[in-house]
């Protein structure tokens, strides 16, 4: 009695287990070669003198490299503040648009837009305003 109650228990255990670790596990999908991630973000320079675009650019190109896998920057321009009409924070902010070719999966866009936020480089914050996902002229996926 007391062996068949244990041996239960162990296999409750292993199946408690296995769908935790189903429920948590990130699952990566194939992303097409003619897809592609656009990403406007909010540069914030907290210094007065910092080449604003050139840190923009190393801090796109780190979390990049560390969070989308075989993408490249294909396009980083400056593009219009989207909220110009509005009081700007302290400090000097400028908006720029990135495009990566070809584009990610869900997981790997949210760590992209956490690395986009969280990481510091010599004063200078992005805010991600927008991430837009295509395949083709197809939109798959918006985040603003």
């Amino acid at each position: 009695m007391r062996r068949s109650l244990l041996v239960v228990l162990v296999v409750l255990l292993g199946v408690g287990i296995w769908v935790l670790r189903e429920q948590t596990m990130t699952v990566h999908a194939d992303v097409p070669d003619d897809s592609s991630l656009e990403v406007v973000v909010l540069a914030d320079a907290r210094t007065a003198g910092e080449p604003i675009e050139q840190l923009a650019r190393a801090h796109t190109e780190v979390c990049v490299a560390e969070s989308v896998p075989g993408a490249t920057v294909a396009a980083f321009e400056a593009t219009q503040h989207p909220d110009e009409h509005e009081a700007r924070p302290a400090g000097r902010v400028e908006a720029y648009r990135i495009e990566l070719r070809p584009g990610a999966d869900a997981p790997d866009r949210d760590q992209l837009h956490g690395c986009l936020e969280d990481l510091r480089v010599r004063h200078l914050r992005l805010e991600v305003e927008a991430m837009t996902q295509r395949e083709g002229d197809r939109v798959i996926d918006r985040e603003t």
